[in-house]
């Protein structure tokens, strides 16, 4: 189990950071245009994980971009 420790740490760390830096840049861009970042966040979230039935549309539409 320790190679898969080591191998896969760097690996989460840079896609964490990248998601992570993408929100920033995304935050600032709406700063920048005028609007509320959290709150557009905020309605992401719950427009995504809100209800159970939304999480299953969600799935359901990124299938497809995931077999592509």
């Amino acid at each position: 189990m320790k190679w898969f420790d080591r191998m896969n740490r760097g690996t989460i760390g840079i896609s964490l950071l990248s998601v992570l830096l993408a929100l920033l840049c995304g935050a600032v861009i709406m700063l920048l245009g005028g609007y509320n970042p959290i709150s557009a966040y905020a309605a992401f979230f719950e427009g995504v994980f809100g209800t159970p039935y939304l999480f299953g549309e969600t799935v359901r539409q990124i299938t497809p971009l995931i077999f592509t």
